[in-house]
């Protein structure tokens, strides 16, 4: 894990995800929970599934998926095995970028 920030975890299939995102096992259920409890230098790890939601990012915040859950290290994650989704099921776009926010 990082040493700058916070790392806050999402996972759907935790519960009822009303964790406060510290661990896999207190996970937010929703991106946008983590999103909006994070600060610049956080980072955000998603757990696989498909998450029926549309998000706005934050500037300085680093969005991963593609992990299992579990996991304690940034390089364990595997995206091409543990698909990552985001579905705004047709209600608009689906990731916002705040005018402040990188993408790189």
């Amino acid at each position: 894990m990082q040493s700058e920030g916070a790392v806050f975890f999402v996972n759907r299939s935790s519960g009822p995800g009303n964790g406060n995102g510290t661990s896999w096992n207190q996970a937010f259920g929703t991106v946008q929970a983590a999103l909006d409890a994070a600060t610049n230098g956080d980072q955000i790890w998603v757990a696989r599934g498909t998450y029926n939601e549309r998000i706005t990012l934050k500037s300085g915040v680093e969005l991963y998926g593609g992990f299992k859950g579990g996991e304690r290290a940034l390089n364990g994650r595997d995206w091409r095995e543990h698909d990552t989704v985001l579905d705004g099921q047709r209600e608009g776009t689906v990731v916002t970028v705040q005018r402040s926010a990188s993408t790189s």
